[in-house]
């Protein structure tokens, strides 16, 4: 399921975003501290890729509205789908999208 939400999240944002770089990659959730702290669970996520660097584009994200939280794992910026609530969706790739927008004009 989360595979197939990754697939749908990745054409709606190469669609808003034209020029972005998107792909579905596996990546691994950590879970958090109670009963299972630093298990890691299988999860699919977004590579983002766009004109500029992973570090502004981190940024970028985050200081957008609603903000997005990625990490950046071997040069690229992954967005886990996981941390991403289905209802969400839409505001997720509006955000992305936003994010992205900003830098065009750079």
């Amino acid at each position: 399921a989360l595979e197939r939400r990754a697939g749908g999240l990745a054409g709606h944002v190469a669609v808003a975003a034209p020029g972005a770089s998107v792909e579905v990659v596996e990546v691994s959730s950590r879970v958090g501290g109670g009963a299972a702290p630093g298990r890691e669970l299988p999860s699919f996520g977004l590579s983002i890729g766009f004109s500029y660097g992973p570090d502004e584009l981190v940024g970028r994200l985050r200081a957008s509205d609603p903000p997005v939280i990625g990490r950046i794992v071997d040069g690229r910026v992954i967005l886990d789908v996981r941390t991403i609530l289905p209802d969400e969706d839409d505001a997720f790739v509006a955000s992305v999208a936003r994010a992205l927008a900003t830098g065009e004009d750079d």
